[in-house]
């Protein structure tokens, strides 16, 4: 065996390729940023998957009828009548109404028999009329419960008439004396429930002699509770801009239950309930209970 041969098996020669000396290679670094930049991917996508699965669940849940009520009142002004705004759908929502509801703020203002109560003044040598409503704003009169005249004093002694009109049993007569010191208060009172009323009821008095002025004031019951809703769905209401009224309480109080979609409220439409018949100062309440839903519209579809 050759020296040189025997050198080579026993001490091979240097091979660079085959030296580790502890350092990270290229290809370490490179697989280490693979494996990093991997992960944070995978990071994005969990992140980018939960996006989506909250952005879909929100839809979800935009899409769900919602179940809103909302209420509102009005204080009847002159003419008995009065408006309540509920308001409007946010953009790309709509209204669904399931309940119209109108009532009284207290009960006490729907009980049947709303007294009514009218005064009128005449002068002195002339005669005096007063009378009750036969219709709005405080419904039909149905019975008179009685009246009082006051005269005040006169220049000399004398008699006038007073005439009940249109009542059951009328007309009814009565004579007063007036008096030349001090004023003359006469009244009549009726028993429960009064006098029924056959026609338009009204109190008279003929020409006072020698001064005598005074008052006539007639008292009565309406035979219906008062109050009448029409409910609108429009534009806001301004002057000379009144929407076409979409449904009708002609009654309070009132509930109104919707099982379709008959009446609905879209964006920039507003719900109203505009009272009229009741009585002056008397509080009405409305509620309205619909589904607050997003507005589905209708696309057509195109075959190719």
């Amino acid at each position: 065996m050759k020296r040189s041969d025997a050198t080579t098996d026993q001490y091979p020669m240097y091979d660079p390729a085959s030296y580790d000396d502890g350092a990270p290679s290229d290809d370490d670094a490179f697989f280490k940023f693979a494996a990093d930049v991997n992960l944070s991917l995978g990071n994005i996508h969990k992140e980018i998957a939960a996006a989506n699965a909250f952005a879909r669940n929100q839809q979800r849940l935009a899409a769900q009828p919602n179940p809103i009520t909302l209420s509102g009142s009005a204080s009847l002004v002159s003419g008995g009548v009065g408006v309540i705004d509920f308001g409007t759908p946010q953009d790309g929502r709509v209204w669904t109404i399931r309940q119209l509801i109108a009532s009284g703020q207290g009960v006490e203002q729907f009980t049947p028999g709303v007294v009514e109560a009218n005064t009128a003044a005449f002068t002195a040598g002339s005669a005096g009329s007063v009378g009750l409503p036969s219709g709005p704003p405080n419904g039909v009169t149905q019975y008179i419960t009685g009246f009082t005249v006051t005269i005040a004093p006169a220049t000399a002694a004398g008699t006038s008439t007073i005439t009940l009109n249109n009542v059951s049993g009328g007309p009814l007569t009565y004579t007063v004396t007036q008096s030349t010191t001090q004023a003359v208060t006469f009244s009549q009172t009726f028993a429960s429930p009064g006098l029924q009323v056959t026609g338009t009821p009204t109190l008279t008095i003929s020409a006072t002699v020698n001064g005598g002025t005074g008052n006539l004031t007639l008292y009565g019951t309406a035979s219906t509770t008062p109050g009448l809703v029409n409910w609108y769905i429009g534009p806001l209401m301004a002057q000379n801009n009144t929407p076409l009224w979409r449904w009708q309480s002609p009654s309070l109080p009132r509930i109104d239950t919707f099982t379709t979609n008959l009446l609905q409220v879209r964006a920039r439409e507003h719900l109203y309930a505009l009272i009229s018949g009741g009585i002056i100062g008397q509080t009405i309440i409305g509620t309205a209970v619909f589904l607050d839903e997003a507005f589905k519209r209708q696309e057509p579809v195109i075959q190719s």
